[in-house]
């Protein structure tokens, strides 16, 4: 069934809205994407963002269970044809993923990660930690780029070792200096071919810039990120960079 007049627009401006407030770090990095395919990305980030809040807004586990049930069949009704139920960002979601070639697994285990974070069982090591962040964020960074229409595999690579960085600065608290030094790793790996990588790719390979940057304030002891943040990623993406 074809939007109502507007409501396209609509759906574009809530994920905007939503990826800002919940993700800015990868909503910052989207600003570099041309507008139509940055359109495509907040679709992603917003979806992403609803999963989540999906699991911190219930107060009740077995309520955020069922709220993450909830978008895991709605998920799996996107990537199976069926109309999803009516949600600004999963219909946006739907129209981005669109003959993208994505594939409903990544989703699945985006959704599976976040509810084990329901359980109080903590990560057993740097190995769990990013084997978490990986289902988390380093799929979620190739999916990205598959909406950019990039499916050259060194830019895969590098894309996912960024969403993995990105991911595990959120748990160098639960790892400690393992973890930080897996981030670095991980950077590192995101790098490693960045010559022969297109710049379109950009807009993804930034989450490792996000990342390195936080991680260098968190070893300064600052959990807060950093005002200048657009300004360092735009500067990386003005030369190429990240």
């Amino acid at each position: 069934m074809d939007p109502e007049p507007g409501q396209t627009e609509q759906d574009a401006a809530y994920c905007a809205v939503l990826a800002r407030a919940e993700d800015r770090d990868r909503f910052l990095a989207a600003q570099f994407a041309p507008e139509l395919l940055r359109a495509r990305l907040l679709a992603l980030l917003a979806l992403n963002a609803e999963i989540a809040r999906a699991r911190l807004a219930a107060r009740e586990p077995l309520l955020a269970e069922m709220r993450l049930q909830w978008w895991y069949e709605a998920v799996l009704a996107v990537f199976a044809g069926k109309p999803p139920p009516r949600q600004p960002a999963l219909a946006a979601f739907a129209r981005a993923a669109a003959g993208a070639g994505l594939v409903a697994e990544p989703f699945e285990r985006l959704i599976v990660a976040h509810a084990r974070d329901l359980t109080v069982n903590p990560l057993r090591d740097a190995a769990d930690a990013e084997s978490h962040a990986e289902a988390l964020s380093g799929a979620l960074a190739q999916a990205a780029l598959a909406l950019l229409g990039i499916t050259d595999e060194t830019a895969r690579r590098a894309a996912r070792a960024a969403g993995i960085a990105h991911a595990l600065v959120g748990l160098v608290g639960a790892g400690g200096n393992p973890v930080r030094d897996l981030i670095r790793e991980r950077i590192a790996e995101a790098r490693t071919d960045a010559a022969s990588i297109s710049r379109a790719a950009l807009p993804v390979l930034l989450w490792a810039t996000a990342a390195e940057i936080r991680l260098r304030r968190l070893d300064r002891g600052k959990t807060l990120p950093p005002p200048w943040l657009p300004l360092q990623l735009a500067w990386r993406a003005w030369r190429g960079r990240y």
